[in-house]
């Protein structure tokens, strides 16, 4: 019998979400990015800012240090932070909102139109 030497941990396989801790609050529904500190298998997040590449999708509202959901596959409602279009490709907007990507990060498409402050369709795979 062989053994291989040095083999891979596989600490998700495919996983369409994780369980992380909140570093501040996180409103539900928004894009988060990883932010320092966490464990392997509990990494910790924040409220991603315009710009920022995302991990995923808060499922819910929490406070500091309390755990949430992230989704990172799928279709989602993400809150619109202006008015999108279906079709368009979105990024992170302030406080975590999905706006019409224009950075070069886009997470995900559209599926039909949404008004700003609205639940948005978005086809996303982090």
């Amino acid at each position: 019998m062989s053994y291989q030497s040095n083999p891979i941990f596989e600490y998700f396989t495919d996983s369409d979400k994780i369980t992380c801790k909140a570093s501040g609050a996180v409103t539900g529904k928004t894009l988060v990015k990883l932010a320092p500190g966490g464990a392997d298998q509990c990494p910790v997040v924040t409220t991603a800012a315009a710009g920022d590449l995302a991990y995923g999708v808060a499922g819910w509202d929490v406070k500091d240090g309390e755990k949430l959901t992230v989704y990172r596959r799928g279709v989602l409602s993400i809150t619109a932070g202006a008015a999108l279009k279906g079709g368009d490709q979105v990024e992170v907007g302030a406080s975590g909102k999905a706006v019409k990507a224009t950075t070069g990060k886009p997470v995900g498409k559209v599926h039909a139109d949404a008004t700003n402050g609205a639940d948005a369709a978005v086809a996303v795979n982090f």
